[in-house]
């Protein structure tokens, strides 16, 4: 079963009275995202919220995009715990597993940023996730020049830097 987006129930309201009224191209301001194709601020903002759900979209386009829930639960359990991926227990993968399985990959799901069959198991970028992208790159409490403090910080990171490493790679090939 692929999970379809079936509304912005889940992720936050639309835009309505009072909303940002920007007229960004990339996001949806004047509807809910099915309507408009696009995604609100709220949401991207929502769905960046969690650290886990950012690790998932960087771990993913340093990947070429496509990956298992598996594969997924057991590099981001590394990267929390800042331990090699062949030390992670199997306690921490499944701790990472359900999390990935009941709150994040759904929600990303919800907002089209990736499409995800939860019978197999499988997690791929869509386009959308571009959109996301900017925001995870630009993140003011991140100093380049210094050591990255946490283990989970460190590791998305480091998936950043190599992103953006492939990014500037893309626009001068």
């Amino acid at each position: 079963m692929v999970r379809k987006r079936e509304g912005n129930a889940q992720l936050g309201e639309s835009a309505g009275e009072g909303a940002d009224t920007d007229s960004s191209p990339e996001l949806a301001i004047d509807g809910p995202a099915e309507e408009t194709g696009r995604l609100s601020k709220d949401i991207i903002f929502e769905l960046l919220t969690s650290p886990r759900r950012r690790g998932v979209i960087c771990y993913l386009k340093s990947v070429g995009g496509e990956a298992t829930r598996g594969e997924l639960a057991e590099q981001l359990a590394a990267a929390e715990h800042d331990i090699d991926q062949s030390e992670v227990s199997a306690q921490q993968r499944k701790r990472l597993y359900i999390s990935l399985y009941q709150v994040h990959l759904p929600r990303l799901a919800d907002a089209e940023v990736i499409e995800y069959d939860e019978d197999r198991g499988t997690v791929e970028l869509t386009d959308r996730a571009n959109l996301l992208i900017p925001y995870i790159l630009l993140d003011p409490t991140v100093d380049e020049n210094a050591e990255p403090k946490g283990s989970l910080t460190k590791r998305l990171q480091n998936y950043r830097n190599r992103l953006t490493r492939m990014l500037s790679s893309d626009r001068s090939g």
